[in-house]
């Protein structure tokens, strides 16, 4: 099985080079042959289409500018863009009231979209006191009239999550530190 993952991939590599635009694969996940597309790749951006024999697809699209790198996933009901780098702005769409630390640097952004309900995963570094910051939460959670569904403090990690009793709105929080320093993410659904 491994030397045939490895033929596969220096085949999908040699073709990718070579310039092949498109290619059929045998043997999907039922049996069907699984279509990969090649489209516009230049200077660090690749984009993938796979088609099975019902015209079902998916897609994923690479980029990079050398300071960012962007990923999305789509299987046409759902889809997923991610963001890295070092210096990210949130999505227009971000909850403006909600509490990232004073100036957190955002490294990471995920977004997810599925049956039209829109969440954004948010990865941040930050300076100050993780307890205050966790605090902070807790109070902004109250503000909003959420119920916290859950919250843990164990071995220099801080989790909680809070939302309101119909699962609109709320979000989740989990803050820790590494070896950079504070970081937390966060994943906050988007209101309709």
């Amino acid at each position: 099985m491994k030397l045939r993952l490895t033929l596969m991939g220096l085949l999908l590599f040699g073709l990718f080079l070579a310039g092949c635009s498109s290619i059929t694969l045998p043997g999907g996940e039922n049996g069907e042959d699984v279509t990969i597309d090649f489209k516009d790749v230049e200077d660090g951006n690749l984009d993938i289409t796979m088609e099975n024999e019902q015209g079902e697809q998916e897609s994923f699209n690479i980029s990079s500018d050398g300071e960012t790198a962007n990923f999305s996933a789509s299987d046409g009901n759902s889809t997923l863009d991610s963001q890295t780098g070092e210096n990210l702005s949130l999505p227009d769409d971000f909850p403006s009231d909600f509490p990232l630390p004073d100036g957190a640097k955002i490294i990471s952004i995920q977004t997810m979209t599925e049956d039209g309900k829109k969440a954004h995963s948010v990865t941040f570094q930050f300076q100050g006191d993780i307890e205050a910051t966790f605090e902070t939460y807790k109070s902004f959670a109250e503000e909003k009239g959420y119920t916290i569904a859950s919250e843990m403090k164990m071995d220099g990690m801080y989790m909680l999550s809070a939302g309101d009793e119909n699962g609109n709105g709320g979000f989740n929080v989990n803050l820790y530190e590494e070896e950079s320093g504070l970081m937390g993410t966060t994943l906050v659904p988007v209101a309709q």
